[in-house]
């Protein structure tokens, strides 16, 4: 039982870390999200009025685009927001429930560590190929997707052990757990 609450403290502290990661993200999801339109009117503002496109406009919202939807899947992944269909899932009861999240939760862990070295793989070829209108290396959009992997994978493995615990000791987990109590 003892054992049980350290670990619980352990846990609230690594799950206030990732809120504070997770709104630092989101923050940033937003500017390159605003910069992003910026660019797009500027864009289409300049190809209005001046009769002329700007090469590297293209480029830059495509890879802004990119990464806010990366960034932007980190959020909704923590906050349990993805899209689901709950017909099967809603009939069961909570242990049910449980297992099932703790097997999907597995075997997304599995595919995003293939997404974190295949980014990785990635991002070391493309270091040194630079976009054709921008002097800027196509790896750092890989790089935000190597970043997304790796805090999918934790928080992945925050809601692994909190399913594992509320499996175990429900009361305790409910009362003092404070990474994702929507569950």
């Amino acid at each position: 039982m003892k054992n049980r609450k350290k670990l619980i403290n352990v846990f609230n502290k690594i799950s206030f870390l990732i809120d504070k990661l997770v709104s630092l993200i989101s923050h940033i999801s937003v500017f390159l999200f605003a910069l992003m339109n910026g660019i797009l009117l500027l864009q289409i503002g300049i190809r209005y009025i001046a009769g002329f496109s700007i090469g590297w406009t293209a480029e830059l919202s495509r890879m802004l685009l990119i990464s806010t939807t990366f960034l932007g899947s980190i959020i909704v992944e923590r906050y349990h927001e993805h899209m689901k269909v709950p017909i099967v899932i809603d009939r069961l009861s909570d242990n049910p429930k449980r297992i099932l999240a703790m097997i999907s939760n597995t075997i997304i862990i599995v595919v995003m560590l293939v997404f974190l070295y295949s980014s990785y793989l990635m991002m070391m070829q493309t270091r040194n190929v630079s976009m054709s209108s921008m002097n800027f290396p196509i790896a750092y959009i890989y790089f935000t997707l190597f970043l997304c992997a790796i805090f999918m994978i934790i928080v992945k493995i925050l809601k692994l052990i909190r399913t594992s615990l509320l499996l175990v000791d429900e009361e305790l987990v409910k009362e003092n757990l404070t990474f994702n109590k929507s569950n």
